[in-house]
């Protein structure tokens, strides 16, 4: 297995589908609950489980402000829709591996700097099951 770029994933929406500039698609943290079970006969150190529903978390994109676009993204904040990450084929990949569930998008920022580039940033909840499709080789 190679490392990989990332230039060349896509971020797609079925319903608001904007279409901006992406310059990075970033990942939160899945996570499962860490369940406190000490009890008053516990003797030498705290005892836990982990509960069995995941938290699939959210990703954030950072992407060109786009006065357009953003109309889209503002007016599908909280809607529920599919939402499939692509990621770019690998040195020996025939096909793309993509992650893909029921998300929304939950906060939105830009920034204006003097000078320089206009970016904006958004952040997807998935809402759900997250399915991982590999890529093939």
């Amino acid at each position: 297995m190679a490392a990989n770029v990332g230039t060349g994933t896509t971020i797609s929406w079925s319903t608001s589908n904007p279409q901006l500039e992406i310059l990075s698609i970033t990942s939160g943290d899945a996570s499962v609950p860490v369940i406190d079970v000490t009890h008053m006969g516990s003797t030498t150190s705290r005892a836990k489980i982990t509960g069995d529903l995941r938290d699939e978390g959210d990703f954030t994109v950072e992407a060109h402000l786009d006065n357009i676009q953003m109309d889209l993204v503002y007016s599908s904040l909280g809607t529920s829709q599919t939402c499939t990450i692509t990621l770019p084929l690998g040195s020996t990949d025939t096909s793309n591996a993509t992650v893909s569930g029921t998300a929304a998008i939950t906060s939105v920022n830009w920034s204006l700097p003097l000078e320089d580039k206009q970016l904006c940033n958004y952040t997807g909840t998935w809402l759900g099951v997250v399915t991982w499709a590999d890529a093939t080789t």
